[in-house]
């Protein structure tokens, strides 16, 4: 390689300083890093995507639920032994990257084509349906996946040697990422199961293609120009962020060391546990389907994004306590969902029952006074069209009766007292308006012959016009309340008497309306339980793959860790059929599952107490005596 120079660090390790990525590219290497996040990204339906649709697949073929999930343990085997051999086929320069991923891109294909046929009821694929998912998606798509994930990851590594973990997680990533969308399409509508698949297996191709145009893998020892080796080797704060190995192992060497095997048993643990959960929830999608496909989308979300996060705090506070904590964390995940599993089977029939007895108590009470209610106000509105006609003829006969006189005595006197031009102008009105009182004090003899006539007819016409709206005024309420207490009692022994049956009916409404709120409420609990389960387990899940990569790079060195780390991710096919066991299980009694995983979890912790960095000089310590 042209412009290329050859440099050591202090631990003998061999560089290849330059060209730099653009040269050898025509772009940045940024491009190989998203090319192979899409490439990954379009298959991960086979993957997680494929366990959240195997219980609604199963129903629709009415098959029973371990025939859809074998082509799943199968694909899970055929994937990681793939990705082996991929691996090593690479590191050794006789496979290339773009062949892998245009034979991936066909076969994962097939595999999400096959998926999408079966998905159709029977009478439409007219498939066997266990052979066709074991043969078309089972190994055809394992072995897919597996040229495609060894592909990706590999030439990612292999392009940021600086900074290989946190890179590769973000690749390993998309693998969570791209199964979010069909997960929660098929979610909220099964009859998407098949189109969805269609749609997946198109863009597979697609995208899997295009990235092989773009993808190139760099010289062997290849090293970016803009970082000096030899300073990074020097560099304490790399030295801590990436421990480095005693020395170099071969495949053997590794093999022949304790940690290799548990890094491969906390695999098949971790592993296990994320095809567990994404399964078990998805069986709970016939029963709450739109909120759990939200918690599916989140766990997946978690598990892509938790596996940066994980290696970015690996960086800081070593490797093998962050993957305890990740371990930690999975293990009070699979708690809290199986305690959430729990309270929906004790609390909401309790919560329900609960709720049914204070119905019972309080639904007669809450009947008679909906009852009385609505009689007072049936007897107001009664009143109001009967009282105000009544009161108006019964005000104005009353005023005509009582008032005309009355007008004639209060004129005569005004007369007397006041004047002929004094009681025309003034003292009628005023005397109806205002009383005796005041027409007593002025008073004219000439109101006997003259006025007396024109008194009576002012103190007719004024009556009327002042006491017909009196009448109103009082009458119309008094007629009200008159009205509304006889309507009240009259109402009141109607709604006991006639709604008796009624008040049977209310009782058992609110009976069920209780049952219903003690049952929410019960589901309440269980929703947040599940929440803080799912978030936990999403982290936990998906974590685990680049620690244990990053853990296989600082055990055994750099030269030969895509074989050694291939034997590791091999565990995978251990992992896929403990996790279909779980799931079965799981449809059985979920809660026992769930504990099982979280007794699991804390066994892999156990095991990350026995991790050393092996080949380290043993020395004896000196006694002092």
């Amino acid at each position: 390689m042209q412009n290329a120079i050859e440099v050591r660090d202090w631990r003998g390790r061999t560089y290849l300083v330059g060209p730099s990525a653009t040269e050898l590219l025509s772009r940045p290497r940024t491009w190989m890093l998203w090319s192979a996040c899409a490439a990954m990204a379009a298959i991960a339906p086979m993957q997680y995507g494929y366990a959240a649709i195997s219980p609604q697949l199963a129903t629709a073929q009415g098959l029973p639920l371990a025939s859809t999930l074998i082509p799943l343990a199968v694909w899970l085997a055929c994937q990681a032994i793939t990705a082996l051999a991929t691996a090593i086929l690479l590191s050794r320069g006789r496979l290339q990257a773009r062949s892998a991923l245009r034979l991936g891109a066909l076969l994962s294909g097939a595999a999400l084509l096959t998926v999408a046929a079966v998905g159709h009821p029977p009478a439409l694929s007219g498939l066997p349906v266990p052979t066709a998912l074991i043969v078309g998606y089972g190994l055809l798509g394992g072995i897919g996946a597996g040229l495609v994930y060894g592909a990706c990851t590999q030439t990612v590594a292999r392009w940021y040697p600086d900074r290989p973990a946190i890179r590769v997680s973000v690749v390993t990533g998309a693998f969570a990422y791209g199964t979010i969308p069909l997960a929660v399409a098929v979610g909220l509508d099964h009859d998407l199961l098949g189109p969805a698949f269609l749609v997946a297996s198109g863009v597979a191709v697609i995208v899997v293609t295009a990235a092989a145009s773009l993808l190139r893998t760099p010289p062997s020892l290849w090293w970016p120009p803009e970082v000096d080796p030899r300073a990074w080797a020097l560099d304490r704060s790399v030295l801590h962020r990436q421990p480095r190995a005693a020395r170099q192992f071969s495949l053997g060497e590794a093999a022949r060391t304790r940690c290799l095997a548990v890094l491969a048993l906390i695999l098949v643990v971790a592993g296990a546990i994320g095809i567990f959960n994404v399964i078990a929830m998805a069986i709970a999608l016939d029963a709450v389907g739109p909120i759990m496909a939200a918690f599916i989308a989140l766990m997946l979300l978690l598990n892509g994004s938790g596996r940066s996060a994980a290696v970015l705090l690996a960086e800081r506070f070593g490797r093998p306590r962050v993957l305890s904590l990740v371990l930690l964390s999975l293990g009070a995940g699979q708690a809290l969902l199986a305690l959430a599993g729990l309270a929906t089977r004790t609390e909401a029939p309790l919560g329900a029952e609960l709720g049914a007895q204070l119905g019972t108590q309080a639904g007669a009470q809450i009947e008679t006074q909906a009852g009385v209610q609505d009689a007072i106000q049936t007897g107001v509105a009664h009143a109001v069209q009967a009282g105000v006609p009544h009161a108006v003829q019964a005000g104005v006969a009353d005023a005509i009766q009582a008032d005309v006189p009355h007008a004639v005595q209060a004129g005569v006197a005004d007369a007397i007292q006041a004047g002929v031009p004094h009681a025309l102008q003034a003292d009628v009105p005023h005397a109806v308006q205002a009383g005796v009182a005041d027409a007593i004090q002025a008073g004219v003899p000439h109101a006997l012959q003259a006025d007396v006539p024109h008194a009576v007819q002012a103190g007719v016409a004024d009556a009327i016009q002042a006491d017909v709206p009196h009448a109103l005024q009082a009458g119309v309420p008094h007629a009200v309340q008159a009205g509304v207490g006889d309507a009240v009692q009259a109402g009141v022994q109607a709604a006991i008497q006639i709604e008796g049956a009624g008040a049977h009916a209310g009782v058992h409404a609110a009976v069920q309306v209780g049952a219903e709120m003690g049952a929410a409420g019960a589901g309440l609990g269980a929703g947040l339980l599940a929440l803080a389960g799912v978030i936990l387990a999403g982290i936990g899940s998906g974590a685990c793959y680049p620690l244990i990569a990053s853990l296989v790079r600082e055990y055994f060195g750099d030269e030969r860790m895509s074989g050694i780390h291939g034997v590791v991710y091999s565990a995978k096919a251990v992992a896929g059929s403990v996790g279909v066991g779980l799931a079965i299980w799981g449809s059985m009694d979920i809660v026992a599952a769930f504990l099982a995983a979280a007794a699991l979890s804390i066994v892999a912790v156990g095991l990350c107490g026995l991790l050393r960095r092996p080949g380290l000089p043993a020395t004896l310590p000196i006694r002092v005596l």
